[in-house]
């Protein structure tokens, strides 16, 4: 009997075989993307997820290469939990918490680090560390200019009426 619509046998075999290959090829791929979307972030996606120690380490550093003065040591501590502070809680980006890590020696290169943060977050160290500075100075706003009369200072106690 003559193999009418018969298909060649090895020709159907390889077809299967192409089919598998193409399935195990997408699944590979699929796999892969999952597993890049689903990867842990380095050590440098840690400090811009804002990790604490990330942060602490950074600004520890920093801060201690700060050049030293009388009272230095108290205004270090407050400068140093201010800017970790911030740096937690406002997930500071990796590139600012490298910069502190490894550039910032003084306050002209913690500026510069601090100038790689958005605008909003700048203000927001910036408010903390003249409010904790002139509060310790017991100078008041900036200059002395443009806020209330400290208690017991010139001004107080007298009221116009």
């Amino acid at each position: 009997m003559p193999a009418v619509g018969r298909i060649n046998p090895g020709a159907e075999m390889a077809r299967r075989v192409e089919r598998m290959l193409l399935r195990m090829k997408m699944l590979l791929l699929i796999a892969a993307l999952a597993m890049a979307g689903c990867s842990k972030k380095s050590d440098a996606g840690s400090a811009q997820a804002g990790g604490a120690g990330a942060c602490g380490d950074a600004i520890a550093k920093a801060v201690g290469a700060m050049p030293g003065g009388p009272g230095a040591g108290d205004v270090q501590a407050k400068l140093k939990t201010i800017l970790t502070t911030r740096c937690t809680e406002d997930k500071w980006p990796a590139a600012v918490v490298d910069c502190y890590a490894t550039k910032a020696t003084d306050m002209a290169s913690m500026k510069q680090c601090r100038e790689l943060l958005p605008p909003d977050q700048q203000q927001a160290v910036m408010g903390e560390i003249r409010a904790v500075m002139m509060g310790a100075g017991g100078a008041g706003p900036m200059h002395g200019a443009g806020g209330p009369a400290a208690p017991g200072g010139p001004g107080a106690g007298t009221e116009t009426k």
